[in-house]
């Protein structure tokens, strides 16, 4: 099982999301047509999205030193838009692509803006983890995770119970001062300007697209690589949270695009449990 495949079992309520631009959301990393037909307008807003434009731009982070200088990054960027598939506009877009970029890595991350992506080194990141555990839950879990107020437009589960391996891919493990964040990338088209991404915006955008339960997942996940790994390691202390990063929506001012999330111990504690987890 994966969080998509989850998803896809999962029975939504009628009217559980606001509809306030549902039409305008795209999950680039999910099962929606590619758009990369010529653009009137060249921005960041109008970039190309789709799942090939979401892969690519997860490659461009995934393989780009973050402290990097500007003929590495526009390099990088130049192999983006040729994996894209745009090179015909590429006097167009390389331009937009390398201030964007610019933006994602200099944007804080953190609301005390002691973080961003170009501190990191490479010895403080672990990209594309990925993690397999046994998983034996039933429908229960999802009553509990919308007690304490996650995956509110789920309604049900289509099958009684969920047995076999849970399986997945982090983009993005950070240190930073001896705590550990979980980054996602979403090349999420969400709007025209900058105020689609505020806020509000990207909890509707986690709401509609049941990410709660893809980062609950990984917390799991995650929670238990620390635990075996660090043997000092306490969650309160060690875990600084989630960061979902909708990359459209960064452009260097202070958690812009930032959508953030640390759940509490007890909860993920007991959606481990829930799992098939054992203390």
């Amino acid at each position: 099982h994966s969080y998509t495949g989850v998803t896809r079992l999962i029975r939504t309520r009628e009217g559980s999301v606001e509809p306030v631009n549902i039409s305008g959301f795209a999950d680039d990393d999910a099962d929606v047509t590619d758009i990369v037909k010529p653009a009137e307008q060249f921005n960041r807003f109008t970039f190309p999205r789709g799942p090939r434009v979401g892969i690519a731009l997860h490659s461009l982070l995934e393989n780009l030193d973050f402290s990097s200088g500007e003929k590495a990054r526009h390099e990088a960027c130049g192999r983006c838009i040729k994996q894209i598939g745009i090179s015909n506009d590429q006097d167009k877009w390389l331009p937009v692509l390398s201030v964007w970029l610019d933006d994602i890595l200099s944007t804080p991350i953190t609301q005390d803006e002691s973080l961003r992506l170009t501190d990191i080194s490479g010895k403080d990141r672990l990209n594309e983890l990925e993690f397999h555990f046994p998983l034996n839950a039933d429908v229960t879990f999802l009553a509990a995770l919308q007690e304490n107020g996650y995956v509110q437009s789920a309604r049900s589960l289509s099958t009684p119970g969920l047995q076999g391996m849970m399986t997945g891919l982090i983009d993005l493990i950070i240190r930073h001062q001896d705590r550990y964040y979980l980054i996602d990338y979403k090349s999420n088209y969400l709007g025209d300007q900058a105020e689609s991404y505020a806020a509000k915006e990207l909890e509707q955008a986690v709401t509609h697209h049941q990410y709660d339960l893809q980062y609950l997942i990984y917390c799991v996940a995650l929670n238990r690589f620390l635990c075996s790994r660090l043997p000092e390691y306490e969650y309160a202390k060690h875990f600084g949270g989630v960061q979902y990063l909708f990359l459209r929506g960064m452009n260097g001012k202070t958690q812009a695009g930032i959508f953030f999330d640390k759940p509490d111990e007890q909860l993920l504690r007991m959606f481990d449990k829930a799992l098939g987890g054992t203390d």
